[in-house]
């Protein structure tokens, strides 16, 4: 019929049209040799020649879509092919995206994490208490101050000859935290501990009890002069801060 004749030949041409701006795209006068319509089959595409009146069959609406292109051409210029870009897989895009957000993620765990710990830091007024001096001229024999560090008072005992044989005395007593004396103090002479009771927390008072050493009146606890627990509630005994004993100054803390 004429309708399929015309068909195949708006087939023909648009094929032609392909294949000879394939091979020769700077020859675009060729298209008008009326010759070259036997040059033009769909082989070059397909590897099947299609003849004339194919396109009205069932078998090719089967194979081509409505909406695709039969002319290669259409695709050919819709889109660059992967090859003629410069980063076909778009792989180094990717790389860049989670870089990126993993670089901002790194720095805002860092950042958080940064907060926490300055957030429970302790403060440079509370460093600068860390560490204590108290003068030994200040501290005469016999007699036993109680100073505040961190928030916690502690004995401070210049003891007398009287006093330090009373505590070695006691060494070979039974106890509930078998000590010696010498294990207790760096020098005879200056016995520091913490002023806190170790039952609950009370303040025990410096040479009262049963043990010439210090007690506590909330429930009854006696510690002897080198502050070991001897009777009462008291669990263990008094116990020993981080000091240094130096020429003339006592460094708690240090």
């Amino acid at each position: 019929s004429v309708k399929s004749l015309k068909c195949s030949r708006n087939l023909n041409m648009s094929l032609l049209s392909k294949s000879v701006l394939t091979r020769h795209p700077s020859s675009t006068s060729l298209l008008r040799r009326s010759s070259l319509l036997a040059l033009s089959t769909r082989t070059e595409y397909t590897k099947t020649y299609i003849p004339r009146g194919v396109t009205t069959t069932e078998e090719f609406r089967q194979i081509w879509h409505n909406t695709d292109s039969i002319d290669p051409l259409y695709e050919l210029t819709k889109k660059p092919r992967a090859y003629s870009r410069y980063d076909p897989t778009r792989r180094a895009h990717m790389y860049v995206m989670y870089g990126g957000v993993y670089g901002v993620g790194v720095i805002a765990a860092k950042n958080s994490i940064q907060g926490i710990i300055h957030y429970f830091w302790p403060g440079k007024d509370v460093q600068a208490l860390s560490a204590i001096e108290v003068k030994k001229a200040d501290i005469a024999v016999g007699e036993c101050i109680t100073v505040q560090w961190k928030d916690q008072p502690v004995f401070i005992w210049h003891r007398n000859e009287r006093q330090i044989a009373d505590a070695e005395a006691d060494d070979g007593a039974e106890m509930r935290e078998p000590q010696t004396d010498t294990e207790r103090v760096k020098e005879k002479e200056w016995y520091v501990s913490m002023a806190v009771c170790t039952h609950l927390g009370c303040i025990p008072t410096f040479g009262a009890g049963n043990f010439k050493g210090f007690f506590c009146p909330c429930h009854g606890s006696h510690y002897d002069a080198s502050g070991r627990a001897r009777k009462g509630p008291a669990p263990s005994n008094l116990a020993i801060p981080k000091y240094t004993l130096e020429d003339d100054v006592i460094v708690i803390g240090r």
